[in-house]
């Protein structure tokens, strides 16, 4: 693949692991390759209380990345306190102008993110810029097609907000798409905001269903109604060994979380119960989480 540098405002890409030290190198190895040194994006790996070497293998990569002309942050909490706080960590202490979250797991597609933020500063404030994910295998390497597609409401049907939350509602699973660049001002004041409402309640962790729960949430509250979508998918390997999305348990936990949250937007779009706060939906969840 071809090195890419990307002309525009800085980026900071947010990288949250967990007992992920095998997946640490291969990150380092897509961003030597595909991005060039002295890039204006930063990457931020956050360690979400690891139990095995990924602390090493994240100080390990930074060094690495520094000294060659990259821009890299180690950032890490004591204890795993889940994927979403981590995320929120990271926006913390990222300092570009957008953010964008990439899964420990899955190769890093420096094309997508550009063609991202072309589409972000192009379009309405109100769209949500996404793109669809293609699944990949583990090992997987660029000679090597991806396997196939994940199917999304939006995704595939292109269709009106409402109907990907119908169908959210509908499947107990997130229908819309997260991958994409924010505007980091906005996606802080919006962890900040959530994770207020989630003490309130008595919940004290998302584990795999931020990126559902997140963006279903900012539709609730009015910033994004409409969907534009890239050419370039988001790489997924979705059955990579230890990947929070492949744990069901954890996976189980978020639903009731992403209902509610679901309930909330679907009722803000129709301007009914507009008296109810988000944490009023969650109230009753904490005391099962």
């Amino acid at each position: 693949m071809v090195m890419s540098t990307i002309t525009c405002p800085d980026i900071s890409i947010v990288i949250p692991a967990y007992n992920a030290q095998h997946h640490i190198v291969d990150r380092l190895g897509d961003i030597m390759r595909t991005i060039r040194p002295g890039s204006n994006i930063e990457f931020l790996f956050v360690n979400d209380g690891s139990t095995d070497k990924t602390i090493i293998a994240i100080m390990t990569a930074v060094a690495a990345l520094n000294k060659t002309g990259y821009s890299a942050i180690h950032l890490g909490t004591d204890e795993n306190r889940g994927t979403f706080e981590a995320e929120r960590l990271g926006i913390e202490r990222a300092t570009g102008e957008y953010v964008f979250f990439q899964d420990v797991d899955d190769p890093i597609n420096i094309n997508l993110i550009k063609e991202l933020y072309d589409l972000r500063i192009a379009m309405p404030s109100n769209f949500h810029v996404t793109c669809p994910t293609r699944l990949i295998k583990p090992g997987w390497t660029e000679d090597q097609p991806p396997s196939g597609w994940i199917l999304n409401v939006w995704h595939s049907l292109k269709g009106p907000v409402i109907s990907a939350l119908k169908s959210q509602q509908r499947r107990g699973l997130g229908a819309i798409s997260r991958r994409s660049l924010f505007e980091r001002h906005i996606i802080g004041e919006v962890y900040d905001s959530l994770a207020r409402e989630l003490i309130e309640a008595g919940i004290d962790r998302i584990n795999s269903m931020q990126d559902a729960i997140t963006i279903t949430y900012m539709i609730g509250l009015g910033i994004f109604d409409s969907i534009v979508e890239t050419a370039e998918p988001y790489l997924y390997t979705y059955q990579a060994t230890g990947a929070v999305s492949s744990n069901w348990t954890q996976r189980d936990h978020d639903k009731p979380i992403l209902m509610a949250t679901t309930d909330f937007a679907i009722d803000r779009i129709h301007g009914a119960n507009s008296e109810r706060r988000y944490a009023d939906y969650l109230q009753g969840i904490g005391e099962g989480t």
